[in-house]
């Protein structure tokens, strides 16, 4: 998983936590769950979606400012996204 402040609670949990690159890299589905800062305002763009192996789906339920719409749709294109769940938009 990927956290840049875990919890108490979640390191006890025995998770992993990778550097974001690694963790965009390893999985097959991606869901994001943080909330909407300057720091996560496009969190997932054309650098980080470059980031994901082929194919991969992305979910996003938390912000539409997580993502760069343009490069999802072009991660889409490319099929480097195979599908993408949102129920909220920039």
């Amino acid at each position: 998983a990927y956290d840049p402040a875990p919890s108490a609670a979640a390191r006890a949990a025995d998770i992993e936590f990778v550097p974001l690159a690694e963790a965009l890299a390893a999985a097959d589905i991606v869901s994001l769950h943080c909330p909407l800062v300057a720091a996560t305002r496009h969190l997932l763009n054309r650098a980080t979606l470059g980031w994901l192996k082929r194919g991969a789906t992305l979910l996003n339920t938390s912000r539409g400012g997580l993502l760069d719409p343009e490069a999802v749709i072009e991660a889409l294109d490319t099929g480097r996204l195979s599908a993408v769940a949102l129920d909220l938009y920039e």
